[in-house]
């Protein structure tokens, strides 16, 4: 059944309410003001129209101030207008509409006022005569299409006769046994669900930083609006006290100088330094090159990474060197120098390949570079090597001679020894626990410490099963930013003492961490399950940590809604405990069926807590769906075992995981309707969306965004196919495996396919081109199979585009309404059958 509601606005302040009349019973009102006819020195306007009072009806926006509105009350469904002294009275009412399903309704507007409508500020139809009383004939009606999501109609009424009286009735259509329904489950609601827009829109943290000196910390924002515009700002706060000391939103370009509290920028060739306190500016330096600026301990010199771009797209015949020289830059190359800060600098690299700064030690003394080397015939296909340099007598000391597996080195706070986020096959395998015959999955990163003297390599991360995507090098301890299983989680590592420990930060998903240089005082955004980004800081003491929100950028949106609940569901196979999570709908009631639907990983990288994401569960309950994610085999996150099951797998494991979940979910579960689950996933998981098909018809829709369907056409078209399979197949090629680049392949089983298949893809995908799509469609349609192909023009491997991306996610939407509730009104709206 389809549902919509005219309801109470607790965190707009805005309310009303349907009577079983489907009338609005209560409305939020500006305050009525009135004002005379003007001197009418000629009796029309230069274009001829005479004077009326509805010239100045507009198409009323959504108040700001929204709370602070009067309500007033309807009586046998009229509500009665101000009506002033004067000639004219101007007054606007507001009240809601709530839908949760995709639904045509019409609004009826009876009133003896002129008026302007319009629903979230766009203005939708306008009466422009009073009359002495109500006309029952003569209603307004406003037939309209409303997506799932939340509606402001506001109306801009003015009367013009202080004698009569005026009222106004409104009434919005709906199913009289949904109305029954609601009224018995206090149909008056508070609060709305997610939308896309709700989501995508607003401001949120993206970046939290520490100054050196331990007095300040940053936070950087960037801010949506329903357009899809973003906009930046940064702000400067104490840490004594959390309150804010500077901010800026001319340009969020700002960086902290290293040991101070000073924060330092670049306007094109200059470079200025600024004190948070007191706001002041001062030049730096000048004609300084375009480039990533790195200082030293002493505040003088910098280190200046110089990208030389070369740009060979506009050749009409390209010869390619290696499969990455179709990558737009890849044939940039980057050098280091030395720069003081009165001009001078010393070149410090020079290559045909890049040099990547990694660190600078303590006393500035030194730096740690990378270079890259292609090696095409040899996996990981990309081997890394690290240097200690001196800036001074420009000395080298190799560290690490191409390995593969390492990706990056920090100097511990000795200078002496190095901290290294590796993968497990790094430094031949020492950090393995991989019984003989399995592969690690190279995604799966882990820290190791090297004395710089000796190049002695301590695995210290070996027996840590979180995925180490951070390193913060302090004193006595590392502070690591790991892939925790489902949360994003923050660990210190005792030097001393060999030791983890895991840092409660009171969130699920830890963002931008960062800690004082004396480790009293850390910042961070972070967001849960059942609540989207804020700003904390956190004050540390030896028993425990103090932690406030400082900043929650989106609290009244927040306010706003209403959300469901969330349990995890676990169960073991292969050895193993397979953890997954189940969403429901905020009106939940355990006596009624619901369509599910499932959703999993993409890539290696598990389907975490994170309350706003491309695919938020959230979207979805509110739709009336209970949503079953799951990570099943493959991840990171769970340890190297569970991870490496990824290696040469391509949907072993994982798809027996998928199907015998759902099973038991449905078992568990008895308000599942079994007979209709959706799946969807994307990339990888796109593929497994397809996978998934060719093994089971547990399914009664599916969705597949960017997936893999021929696993060869995959390895050799997508920019990094070949490098991905470095993880996904390694060791193995269409010459020497073909079973598992064909048995695997999704298109040559494409005729076991029995669900109906929406296909995905943005026309630009450069990661999984879209002939990958193109081929699973073709396939089904010879076989004469359900299946939609859907393009998203211009876009790459996900929908960036504010407005495509609105319209994506409907196409999602209107698909699992179509096989999954039975309402096919929203997919042909969107995609009406042609003759063609």
């Amino acid at each position: 059944m389809k549902k919509i509601f005219v309801m109470l606005a607790l965190g707009l302040g805005l309310t009303c309410s349907l009577s079983a009349q489907n009338a609005v019973e209560s409305y939020k009102t500006t305050t009525p003001y009135g004002f005379n006819k003007p001197v009418m020195i000629d009796s029309t306007s230069n274009s001829g129209k005479k004077f009326s009072a509805s010239a100045f009806l507009s198409a009323p926006s959504v108040p700001k101030d929204m709370p602070m509105l009067k309500e007033i009350f309807a009586n046998d469904g009229f509500a009665t207008l101000y009506n002033s002294s004067d000639d004219f009275t101007v007054q606007t009412l507001y009240f809601r509409i709530v839908c949760d399903k995709y639904e045509k309704k019409t609004i009826e507007i009876l009133t003896n006022a002129m008026f302007s409508l319009s629903i979230n500020s766009t203005k939708e139809k306008d009466k422009q005569t009073c009359e002495q009383e109500i006309d029952t004939t003569k209603s307004v009606k406003i037939e309209k299409t409303f997506e799932p999501g939340t509606y402001i109609v506001g109306i801009m009424l003015i009367t013009d006769n202080k004698d009569a009286e005026f009222k106004i009735k409104t009434t919005v259509s709906q199913d009289e046994k949904e109305s029954a329904a609601k009224k018995k489950s206090n149909f008056s609601q508070d609060k709305n669900g997610l939308t896309l827009k709700t989501m995508l829109c607003g401001e949120n943290p993206y970046q939290v930083s520490v100054s050196d000196g331990g007095k300040f910390y940053m936070v950087k924002y960037y801010n949506t609006d329903t357009k899809g515009k973003s906009t930046y700002r940064i702000e400067v706060r104490s840490t004594k006290d959390d309150k804010i000391v500077f901010q800026d939103s001319k340009t969020t370009s700002y960086s902290w100088l290293t040991n101070s509290d000073s924060l330092y920028y670049r306007d094109k060739t200059d470079i200025y330094v600024v004190n948070p306190f007191s706001g002041e500016r001062q030049l730096l330096c000048s004609n300084i090159p375009e480039g990533t600026i790195n200082f030293l301990p002493d505040k003088e010199h910098f280190i200046l990474s110089v990208t030389d771009k070369k740009d060979n797209t506009k050749e009409d015949l390209h010869r390619m060197y290696l499969p990455d020289d179709r990558i737009p830059g890849w044939r940039d190359r980057s050098s280091l120098y030395l720069y003081s800060t009165d001009g001078s600098f010393q070149p410090l690299t020079y290559s045909f390949r890049s040099t990547y700064l990694n660190d600078i030690s303590p006393d500035g003394s030194k730096i740690l570079f990378s270079v890259s080397k292609d090696s095409i015939t040899a996996r990981p296909f990309t081997f890394n090597s690290i240097y200690q340099l001196d800036i001074k007598t420009l000395r080298i000391d190799t560290l690490v001679f191409e390995d593969g597996f390492v990706s990056s080195a920090q100097y511990l706070k000795d200078g002496k020894n190095i901290v290294l986020i590796a993968g497990n096959e790094a430094f031949n395998s020492i950090g393995s626990t991989l019984k003989k015959g399995m592969i690690p999955n190279i995604f799966n990163n882990s820290i190791y410490l090297m004395n710089i003297a000796t190049k002695q390599v301590n695995p210290v991360g070996k027996n840590f099963n979180p995925c180490v995507n951070k390193v913060i090098v302090r004193n006595n301890a590392l502070y690591l930013t790991c892939q925790n299983k489902d949360s994003v989680s923050v660990y210190k590592y005792s030097l001393t003492g060999g030791t983890y420990s895991l840092i409660n930060l009171n969130v699920d998903i830890a963002g931008s961490f960062d800690i004082s240089a004396d480790e009293s005082f850390g910042a961070y955004y972070g967001e849960n399950y059942n609540k989207p980004k804020r700003v904390f800081s956190a004050r540390f003491s030896a028993q425990n940590a103090d932690i406030t929100e400082v900043c929650f950028p989106k609290k009244d949106n927040f306010e706003e809604l209403t959300i469901g609940t969330m349990e995890t569901f676990s169960f073991n196979m292969h050895n193993s405990q397979i953890d997954g999570r189940l969403y429901y709908p905020s009106d939940f009631d355990a006596n009624k069926k619901y369509p599910m639907i499932v959703y999993y990983y993409g890539g290696c990288e598990p389907t975490d807590k994170s309350f706003e994401m491309r695919y938020s569960a959230w979207l979805y309950t509110q739709q009336g769906y209970v949503v079953y994610v799951i990570n099943p085999s493959g991840t990171v996150g769970w340890g190297q075992e569970f991870a490496a099951r990824h290696v040469n797998a391509w949907g072993d494991w994982t798809a027996d995981e998928i199907i015998e979940g759902v099973k038991r979910v449905c078992k568990a579960k008895s308000f599942i309707d079994s007979k209709k689950i959706g799946c969807m996933g994307a990339s990888y998981g796109g593929f497994m969306t397809q996978y998934l098909q060719t093994k089971t018809d547990i399914f009664a829709a599916a969705i597949s965004h960017a997936g893999i369907s021929n696993i060869t056409s995959y390895w050799g078209e997508g920019y990094w196919g070949y490098s991905y399979s470095a993880a996904a197949s390694a060791g193995s090629y269409p010459w020497n495996n073909p079973k598992l680049y064909t048995e695997h392949s999704p298109l040559f089983n494409a005729d076991k396919i029995v669900t109906p298949l929406l296909l995905l893809h943005g026309t630009s995908d450069t990661n999984v081109p879209i002939g990958e799509s193109i081929q699973m469609y073709n396939a089904l349609k010879i076989l004469g199979k359900e299946v939609e192909f859907i393009t998203v023009k211009g876009e790459n491997h996900g929908i960036v585009d504010f407005e495509k991306r609105l319209q994506w996610n409907n196409t999602i939407y209107a698909w699992f309404a179509k096989w999954l509730k039975g309402d096919a009104s929203w997919w042909e709206s969107m995609y009406p059958d042609e003759k063609l």
